[in-house]
């Protein structure tokens, strides 16, 4: 007799044991079943996101301010306005992402294009596909491959507005997508270049010439990246006399001339997303 009060308090025991096992079990379950539900949402809200249209504004001027201009490439395979055999040569190095590179964009480099008209150099820009903001390299690479369809210098004009526009969107699969196709380039080899070592190649150089945020070099000799500073240096060059357009020779252009205006949109969205980020920011996937 003495031992059934000791049976009945061990068998309450276990079951309490077991009650709490029980409610164990079931709070795990809620606990896996809210996670993947909050996953779920997550997963969901990333895909609405990377696939929700991005404005992809064309700059008015991004064709035309580049007519009549001879189009072609420096002996490193950069674009470059003007005649390769021009006494003065300008290079720049920078990143779309760079803010000093806009402010080279926005406050240089019209003088220097001028130049270029004046046929006193000519310019090439390097992209680079490393720097401050998101997805340089999907950017650098977007340009260069527009470039091998006629259309780099357009896009070098969209690309620095975009980067002051939009900051770190600007660059995101969507809007780098819907630019390529609005400046005319053709979906298929734009996505097929833009994964290609010939493109990596280029970038490697860049960010090998790179000894800061903006870059410029004047007949091979890095110049400060100022007007005035860079003025000089080409000037040392001088005095320059106008060459006459009618014993001007023509030269070869690697690239088409500009003359699909920024409202050609090719079918880029019937090609797969490119994803060539080997780092989360190197494809057009910037988001």
């Amino acid at each position: 007799m003495s031992n059934r009060p000791d049976a009945r308090i061990a068998e309450r025991a276990k079951e309490r044991a077991e009650e709490r096992k029980r409610q164990q079990r079931r709070r795990r379950t809620i606990t896996t079943i809210v996670a993947v539900a909050v996953i779920g949402v997550i997963l969901l809200a990333l895909y609405l996101v990377a696939n929700a249209p991005s404005e992809a504004p064309i700059p008015s001027e991004a064709v035309s301010r580049y007519e009549g201009l001879l189009v072609t490439t420096n002996d490193d395979g950069f674009p470059m306005l003007g005649r390769r055999n021009a006494r003065v040569n300008v290079v720049a190095y920078a990143a779309f992402t760079e803010p000093q590179g806009y402010e080279f964009f926005r406050e240089i480099f019209p003088a220097l294009l001028e130049r270029v008209r004046a046929d006193e150099i000519s310019f090439a820009f390097a992209p680079v596909g490393v720097g401050v903001g998101r997805n340089p390299e999907g950017a650098a690479r977007a340009a260069l491959c527009a470039g091998e369809q006629g259309r780099f210098w357009p896009a070098f004009d969209t690309f620095f507005t975009w980067a002051n526009e939009f900051g770190n969107s600007a660059f995101n699969t969507n809007r780098l997508r819907e630019g390529v196709a609005a400046l005319g380039v053709q979906a298929d080899r734009f996505n097929d270049c833009f994964g290609q070592g010939r493109i990596g190649d280029l970038l490697v150089v860049a960010r090998q010439s790179l000894t800061a945020p903006v870059t410029v070099r004047v007949n091979g000799a890095v110049v400060d990246t100022n007007l005035d500073a860079i003025n000089e240096a080409i000037d040392a060059f001088g005095p320059f006399t106008p060459q006459p357009e009618s014993t001007a020779a023509p030269e070869a252009t690697p690239e088409a001339a500009l003359e699909v205006t920024p409202e050609a949109t090719p079918e880029v969205e019937s090609t797969p997303d490119p994803e060539p980020e080997t780092t989360p920011e190197a494809t057009p996937d910037g988001s």
